[in-house]
């Protein structure tokens, strides 16, 4: 078994895993670091090997935590906080000969948490032994205390001792510079592929327009034909009332066929704008009608767009309005009111001219079963006022979320 290769972990993204390896191999430097201290310690400086011994433990402990959850955070947190109480146990309470090396070991703390757990934990930390620094210089440091006890093998422990959490912040720098840099490397790679996916389908979305373009743009030429044709056989017509439902087709026909040319004139092919599109659909009618009165035709709205789905039986529905308006209310001049609003997430449709409608208000005629109809397709309901100064029909709560 290799002791330098981690357990299997959970994590998917790369600096996780990168992190729980660093955390691993760092644990392992520290506990033999530590064990070699503690060894090298334990026949001339009692009070230096409890202190190494009880940090082997803390980095064996680290380890086992590793091992057992696959979390390297948590094993972190035991780390830091259990290195951060030993050495200021150390500072506060032993009779320490160099206070240089306890801050390398705060160092070491210090790194691994803003580079494990993040900047504002590491701050956090940073603050706690600025603070115990200033504790302990101001009420337990002893300016009579030497440096450095040179004597036998205590310099070459101290030289150890130095040298070693220098190393470990080194290696640890080392190994995120590493990861760091096999993580942009795999950043530029994923931005490239990117790159490439999203002018793929950025190319494909434009051929996709462009087909759905041409496919509206032909349904309303084909409409148009049935149109020409619907037309010419009403010409040859000679009774009043089969002309009369010839031309009411054509009208709806007209109708679905603005939408497709909405459609194909606009970037955006699940949208069309409500306004835009009535005022065109109003004029086409007024001119099949051949209506030689003035029209006002006013049109307000909280809708800018409506999904192309509701919007057919939507636009069928003010058409067969529309066309009863012109042909059966106005005398001298006509006016149009239409107003769009909405109602929480549906809207309301409050359709009103001035005229006082001659025919075309029975109840079982065939406008007003399409109307009924058209209005339980979008899971609504209407209601027709007959005034003495014109007639409204409200078709409340209508469902044009696609």
């Amino acid at each position: 078994m290799n002791l330098f290769k981690p357990p299997k972990h959970s994590y998917t993204e790369f600096l996780d895993i990168s992190k729980y390896n660093n955390t691993w191999s760092m644990s392992i430097y520290i506990m033999i670091i530590l064990l070699f201290l503690s060894i090298f310690y334990y026949p001339i400086d009692f009070q230096s090997f409890i202190l190494y011994s009880v940090g082997f433990l803390i980095s064996l402990l680290g380890l086992f935590v590793i091992y057992l959850t696959r979390n390297y955070i948590k094993a972190t947190i035991i780390l830091v906080l259990f290195g951060f109480v030993l050495v200021f146990y150390s500072i506060f309470f032993l009779d320490v000969k160099s206070d240089v090396l306890e801050v390398e070991w705060l160092l070491v703390l210090l790194v691994f948490i803003f580079f494990k757990l993040g900047t504002i934990q590491g701050i956090i930390l940073l603050v706690i032994e600025i603070s115990l620094f200033i504790i302990y210089i101001f009420f337990f440091y002893r300016g009579d205390v030497s440096i450095i006890d040179y004597s036998n093998l205590m310099l070459v422990g101290y030289i150890i001792e130095f040298i070693f959490p220098i190393f470990i912040l080194v290696s640890y720098v080392h190994l995120s510079v590493k990861s760091n840099n096999i993580s942009e490397k795999k950043l530029r790679s994923t931005n490239a592929v990117l790159k490439e996916q999203f002018l793929k389908i950025k190319e494909q979305n434009e051929e996709k327009t462009v087909l759905l373009k041409e496919i509206h743009h032909r349904v309303k030429n084909n409409l148009q034909v049935i149109i020409s044709l619907l037309r010419l056989q009403s010409s040859d017509l000679n009774q009043k009332d089969v002309k009369i439902h010839f031309d009411d087709a054509i009208n709806r026909i007209m109708t679905l066929s603005l939408i497709h040319q909405k459609m194909y004139q606009k970037d955006n092919l699940t949208l069309i704008d409500t306004q835009d599109y009535f005022n065109t659909l109003i004029a086409d009618l007024i001119t099949s009608l051949s209506i030689n009165i003035p029209v006002q035709l006013k049109i307000t709205s909280e809708i800018d767009y409506i999904g192309t789905k509701s919007f057919v039986p939507l636009a069928l529905i003010i058409s067969e309005l529309v066309s009863n308006s012109l042909k059966h209310a106005f005398k001298n001049e006509g006016f149009i009111s239409i107003d769009f609003v909405k109602n929480e997430q549906r809207i309301n449709v409050i359709y009103s001219d001035n005229g006082s409608w001659k025919n075309g208000q029975e109840k079982n005629s065939f406008g007003i079963q399409l109307i009924h109809t058209l209005c339980r397709q979008l899971s609504g309901e209407y209601q027709r006022e007959i005034l003495a100064e014109g007639t409204t029909y409200k078709l409340i709560a209508l469902d044009v979320n696609d």
